[in-house]
């Protein structure tokens, strides 16, 4: 059952490919979000833009640029914090690949300027979701982490 389930995010996350990251955010802590195609008002929320996908993270992450990892998850967060400005390295590149990785569900973007982002679902214990793709039509879809 969870290869079929990791079958179902793959054919989502495959519509990523061909779209500009066009917006990071990271206001508290590590998690982060990371908005794909035009920004556009919500259906919920007319005043709220949102791409025509959200990718939350709430796992481990890390950016690899050409020569290597340039940063992760465990820089400072928040308003004042780096996060923001290394997922940045990615807004306005294009997405060029994906990679579901099973069994766990490790995710893998490759982007136009030959940078790579890599969310990691963790062993962290406390099952929720490690990363989710919205739709701005509604749709979702997410990878949990396991729970102990």
């Amino acid at each position: 059952q969870l290869a079929m389930r990791l079958d179902e995010v793959s054919v989502a996350i495959e519509k990523l490919c061909g779209l500009p990251c066009t917006r990071v955010k990271n206001s508290v802590g590590s998690i982060s979000s990371l908005e794909f195609g035009n920004l556009a008002p919500s259906p919920d929320d007319p005043t709220v833009l949102h791409g025509i996908f959200s990718l939350m993270l709430y796992c481990p992450w890390r950016i690899d640029g050409p020569s290597g990892a340039v940063g992760d998850w465990n820089l400072p967060g928040g308003h004042d914090g780096r996060i923001a400005s290394v997922l940045g390295l990615v807004v306005g590149a294009t997405v060029t690949g994906v990679r579901l990785h099973p069994p766990s569900g490790d995710l893998g973007l490759s982007f136009s300027n030959k940078h790579q982002l890599f969310a990691f679902v963790d062993s962290s214990g406390f099952g929720g979701a490690a990363w989710v793709l919205f739709g701005r039509d509604g749709a979702e879809v997410s990878v949990k982490a396991p729970e102990y």
